[in-house]
Parts: C-alpha cells; sequence; structure tokens
C-alpha cells in the first residue's frame, strides 16, 4: 500500500496485529504481504517521483524486496511505485483507484486507518525491527488544567457566549439583513456598518440559532440596532427549545430599557435560541450572546465508598449522560449501608447547581430514592445538605444559590442498597445579571500591544481539507472606568485550508475566552465535515502550539506548550 507516511505507519501496525491476534486470517490472507508506505514526507508539499531519489532515499523498501524479505507489495494504482516496480504482478497487487499521483483512496488503506491503538511515529515490521522518526518522537497528547493560587478562594471565570459563528436561520431576509450578522461577534448597532440583521414585515418574525447540541444556558445577551427603529424590538419572546423542537422556557420581554438586554437562564438545558416578535413587524438584531453555565465538575477527581460491577466513581464525570447501564457510562457501588459518591471540585467554589442524571434501565432507576445531595467545604465541614425522596424521570436540579465548598457528595440513607449515578453535573454559581455588557456608554478604545514573545501557532500538516473557527473576547475600559468586553472573530474563519497551512496569533494582554474549533471535511454527504478539535487553550503560557495532521480517517492533534 503506498499512502502518506501515516498511512504506511499504520498498515505496518496492522500486519503486525493480525499476525498476533488474528493467526488465521493472517495465515489466509496476508501471509504473503507486507505492506510499505511510500516515501518518507519532507514536507507537505513533497513532490512524489520516484526520479527525484525520496524513494529511494526516504525508505528502505526497495533494499528490503531485493534482499527477499518483501515478498508483495499492496498499492493503490499509484502511478509512480508502480512504474519503479514494473508492474510486476507476483509483487504488485491493486486495491483502490488513484488517477493522480499519491492520491491514496485504497479499501486497505481506509481499514488501517480505523485502528483506534496507533503510536504515532513508530514503524513495526514482521522481522521484528522497528524504526521511530526522532522528529516524531515528542508528540503526545495532554490537556494541562490551570492551578489557582489559593484553593480556599472561589474562582470567577468569565462564561463563554457560545452562540458565536453558530448556525442560524430566521423568518425572512430583507435589505440583505442576513441572520449570521448576529453571531459575528459585533454588537455594533448600526445598520449601515454591515452588522444587523433584517426579516421582512410580516407577522411574528422570528431570529434562531443552533447550538449544535443541548447546552445548560445561564444568561442570554440581546442587542438591538442603535441607528434607528430601536422601538421595533418589543414585545418579544425569547424562546429555548431542546433537540426535538421542545419549548422549554420562554421569557418574555415588554421593551428594553437600554440598547440591550440581559436575561437570566435558571440554568436550562436547550440547543436551540429562539426570538420571536408579537404582531406585525420587522425584526433586527445586532447581536444575540448566549452564555453557557460551566460545568465545574467535568472531568475533575470522583471517588466513591467501593466499586462493583465495573462502575467507577468516574464515570459520572465522563460528559455521557446515556442512562443504559450496558453502555458502562454509569457507576455503581457494592451493596452496602449508605453507599456514597463524591467529587472534589478541586477548590472551593461557589455552586449555583448541582445536576444528577439517572440510570433508567427498568426497575433499578427506583434505587436513587431517599439521598442527600452534601456540600462541604475545604476542611470537610458540612456547608448545606439537600434531602431528596425519589426523582421524577432521570434528571433532578438542585439549586444551592451560590453556597461555597468543594466537595459534593450523594449519599443513599437505605441500608444493603447499591448507588448508581449516571452523570453529575455541577455549576458555578453566576448571580442574575452579573455579567451585563455596559455597552450603552461610549467606549474608550485602548491600544494593546501583544505580550512580548507570547503567541498561539496553528499548524496544519493532515492531508485533508480543514476549516477553522477562531473566537475570543477583548476586554477595553469606557471613559468612566467601567470594563467593556468584546467578541471577536478571526477573519479567515470558514475558509478552506490545506496542510501547509500556518497561522500565528498574537496574544494580547486584554484577551481572554479564546476558543478554537478545527474542523476536517470528510467526504461524505451526511456528514460533511467533522470536528476534530475543540477547545479553550489557557493564554497563560508564554507560547504555544496546535498542530493537526494524520489522514482524513484517522486525523490526530497535539495542544502543546512550547517553552
Amino acid at each position: 500500500m503506498t499512502g502518506h507516511s501515516l498511512g504506511g505507519y499504520l498498515a505496518q501496525i496492522a500486519a503486525v496485529e493480525a499476525y498476533q491476534k488474528y493467526p488465521t486470517f493472517y495465515n489466509n490472507v496476508l501471509k504473503k504481504v507486507t505492506t510499505f508506505n511510500a516515501p518518507k514526507v519532507i514536507t507537505s508539499r513533497t513532490i512524489w517521483n520516484a526520479k527525484n531519489g525520496f524513494w529511494d532515499v526516504g525508505l528502505e523498501s526497495r533494499k528490503l524486496a531485493v534482499n527477499g524479505k518483501i515478498k508483495h507489495y499492496v498499492v493503490d494504482n499509484d502511478n509512480v511505485v508502480t512504474s519503479v516496480l514494473q508492474n510486476d504482478s507476483d509483487v504488485v497487487t491493486s486495491t483502490g483507484s488513484a488517477n493522480v499521483k499519491h492520491r491514496s483512496r485504497g479499501y486497505f488503506e481506509s481499514r488501517m486507518n480505523d485502528i483506534p491503538n496507533f503510536n504515532i511515529g513508530k514503524r513495526t515490521t514482521l522481522d521484528k525491527q522497528g524504526y521511530r522518526d526522532p522528529k516524531l518522537g515528542k508528540i503526545s497528547f495532554f490537556k494541562k488544567q490551570q492551578v489557582p493560587l489559593s484553593s480556599s478562594q472561589p474562582s470567577a471565570e468569565p462564561l463563554e457566549n457560545i452562540a458565536l459563528g453558530k448556525r442560524v436561520t430566521q423568518s425572512s431576509t430583507a435589505f440583505g439583513g442576513d441572520a449570521r450578522r448576529a453571531v459575528d461577534g459585533k454588537v455594533d448597532g448600526n445598520y449601515a456598518h454591515h452588522s444587523v440583521t433584517h426579516t421582512e414585515f410580516q407577522s411574528k418574525p422570528w431570529w434562531q440559532v443552533d447550538l449544535d447540541k443541548e447546552e445548560t444556558i445561564r444568561q442570554i445577551n440581546i442587542y438591538n440596532r442603535t441607528d434607528t427603529a430601536q422601538d421595533r424590538l418589543t414585545n418579544f419572546n425569547v424562546i429555548l427549545l431542546d433537540s426535538s423542537g421542545k419549548e422549554i422556557e420562554r421569557k418574555r420581554i415588554a421593551s428594553l430599557k437600554d440598547i440591550s438586554a440581559q436575561i437570566a437562564i435558571d440554568y436550562k438545558k436547550a440547543r436551540f435560541v429562539r426570538i420571536e416578535l408579537d404582531g406585525y413587524n420587522a425584526l433586527s438584531l445586532a447581536e444575540v450572546q448566549v452564555l453557557r453555565a460551566e460545568n465545574i465538575a467535568w472531568k475533575k477527581q470522583a471517588r466513591q465508598s467501593s466499586t462493583e460491577f465495573g462502575g467507577d466513581a468516574s464515570r459520572a464525570l465522563d460528559g455521557n449522560t446515556n442512562s443504559n447501564y450496558s453502555q458502562q457510562s454509569i457507576t455503581h457501588t457494592k451493596f452496602e449501608n449508605q453507599p456514597w459518591w463524591e467529587v472534589d471540585l478541586g477548590r472551593t467554589e461557589q455552586v449555583g447547581l448541582v445536576r444528577l442524571y439517572n440510570r433508567e434501565d427498568g426497575e433499578l432507576s427506583k434505587r436513587l430514592a431517599d439521598f442527600d445531595v452534601i456540600l462541604y467545604d475545604e476542611k470537610g465541614t458540612e456547608v448545606t445538605r439537600k434531602y431528596v425522596s425519589r426523582l421524577e424521570g432521570n434528571r433532578l436540579d438542585l439549586q444551592l444559590d451560590g453556597k461555597l465548598g468543594r466537595r459534593v457528595r450523594i449519599q443513599l440513607r437505605q441500608k444493603n442498597q447499591a448507588l448508581s449515578l449516571a452523570e453529575v453535573e455541577v455549576f458555578r454559581f453566576i448571580a442574575k445579571n452579573a455579567v451585563t455588557l455596559p455597552t450603552s456608554k461610549p467606549v474608550q478604545v485602548l491600544n494593546y500591544t501583544p505580550v512580548k514573545d507570547k503567541t498561539l501557532t496553528i499548524q496544519h500538516s493532515g492531508a485533508y481539507i480543514a476549516r477553522y473557527s477562531i473566537t475570543w473576547e477583548e476586554v477595553t475600559v469606557d471613559k468612566n472606568g467601567h470594563s467593556v468586553v468584546r467578541s471577536h472573530s478571526w477573519e479567515g474563519n470558514g475558509r478552506n485550508q490545506t496542510a501547509g497551512f500556518v497561522l500565528n496569533i498574537p496574544i494580547k494582554e486584554n484577551m481572554r475566552n479564546l476558543r478554537i474549533k478545527i474542523e476536517k471535511r470528510t467526504g461524505l454527504i451526511w456528514n460533511r465535515w467533522q470536528t476534530i478539535y475543540d477547545n479553550r487553550p489557557l493564554l497563560a503560557q508564554p507560547h504555544r502550539k496546535i498542530t493537526h495532521w494524520g489522514t482524513t480517517l484517522n486525523s490526530k492533534v497535539s495542544d502543546d506548550d512550547v517553552l
């Protein structure tokens, strides 16, 4: 098989695994087959031409063939390698349909790329000789968490605007007022600046954003146009809908006291946010911000009184709310007196809400009853306790109204019973309208320069088309000394990028909430783009580099601090 270096590595790993794990398949199919990869990738723009010497210099494949160590090649009709091998039918087997040089679409390669435990940079052969490219030895996966200076003081991280750049629709469009203008990161309300939406004059016009999945929402900020016709944005509804389109919450706003409205949402979980006018008029919006409540328990340290049937405590913090135990995402203690489960938030936090998801497989769901949800402080002293007799449905929300604590415990009062939890979410408390953005005052623009030697680099080294969505917020100060937060987005968002693309983003002193989303084009009609990276990298390090590489079927990402 010929392909990218990655494809070759995967193919050789697959051959060894077939030999070790599937001897029948190996003896009947692969016994005479040793796969190889095409010339080593020197850069992403290497010209695949056997005459330039890369094939001879880059790999030992030809030498191994001459020495009799390789009995058979599997290629994908590559018109370079096959010509070098002189199309010997005893040596070459074509498995794909490539019409140009090094265009790998072979059945064999696609299966090799599905191997989940591939070790990047390691080349393995059937004679147990291995080679590791030293340039690839430093690649690793890890995600650092910011460690607070004091674990006894509550943190106050800003909420993230999850509507920025998302898919939007509206009832109609007039005067070029496209629905996407309300999620472009600009709160400028002057219609002449091309950042305000506009529908036709109609009955109950509406605008809607799709958050891609159900999110827990804490606040919605709506910005009106400012040049004229501000009174049109009156007597309207803000509606939250779940993934099926069912209404979850509705807030009615009679009028705006300012150019914007801040609407508090009590941790409701929704996928769609719709703004709909009453009566007959046109709807215009400068910007809509949907602020997500932060789950401060996700991926934190969990423990429980005991473990049975593989139901580890960490399952309740894996982000999966699936309620069926067979899906291996539900905790399980032994049958014992007053079993408990607990999460350590890592520091003192203001806890706003605790959300529990129960298992739903038959009568076993009734076990989660007659229990307490307890909040402990840094020293293990009980702060507050909420008693629950039973659940209505598979989910329970408990308001803790900003109580300070570090550990959250769920404990049954029953004897000889087992405790199981599908998921536990703990949301940080944010006071209603605490994140109001004071945009009604004139803004004094400050000239912030990039911090010396602090940059973020994104490098595309993959054999696929990618696109990026990069957003952040910048904090300025108005003439009265008030902080003003403005959303920004990279001008190249949504454009197709190929291997070799490098983006260097200077980090400014006033930047926060930087979010980077990387998607790859799959070639599938029903799912054209797939997310391979979606994260908020920390900005405290001097330099950060995000590299994504691999193939369409097996892409990989490293997110490293570079000192």
